[in-house]
């Protein structure tokens, strides 16, 4: 078997172990062995939607992640709602702490962003940086936007982490 055909079977044994794209509270032997070999691969984890669901922090101890994602209903109101903004900040810390990057869902506005960067996140998503575009927008949107790509000394936004 081919190493294309390997990553093939194991990314269909992924759907299958991991049934409509989530791992509850005990997840499956095998959906955990398939997990530790998509890390093994190099394949990066994330757990999307954090804070919301079945999202835990058992997942931080026992899943192979390398990066969380925060729910967007506690990033987008952060400016407003202080609860919200300590569960991000604490989140952040806690992510760093162990050794995990973190993805912030949901930024609406300018403020929300800059809250986000001096809190240390490492990168964002939302409406505020971009509307959902087509992947052939995409690569327009790269090369034409203040987010996309660009010299470090372009004096322009730059994402989290530049």
């Amino acid at each position: 078997m081919t190493e294309k055909e390997k990553y093939h079977d194991l990314l269909h044994s992924v759907g299958e172990a991991m049934g409509v794209g989530v791992i509850i509270s005990t997840p499956e032997p095998r959906a955990l062995e398939v997990l530790m070999q998509l890390d093994a691969l190099g394949v990066r984890l994330s757990i999307d939607d954090f804070g919301k669901g079945y999202s835990s922090l058992a997942y931080l101890k026992r899943l192979p992640v390398s990066e969380i994602k925060i729910d967007k209903s506690f990033v987008m109101n952060m400016a407003e709602d202080e609860n919200d903004a300590l569960i991000v900040h604490s989140t952040i810390e806690l992510a760093h702490n162990l050794g995990l990057k973190v993805l912030a869902e949901g930024v609406v506005n300018e403020e929300v962003w800059n809250t986000l960067k001096n809190l240390g996140c490492d990168s964002a998503q939302g409406h505020y940086i971009s509307p959902p575009v087509s992947a052939r927008d995409f690569t327009r949107w790269l090369k034409e936007s203040g987010w996309g790509i660009q010299r470090k000394d372009a004096g322009e936004k730059q994402p989290f982490g530049r």
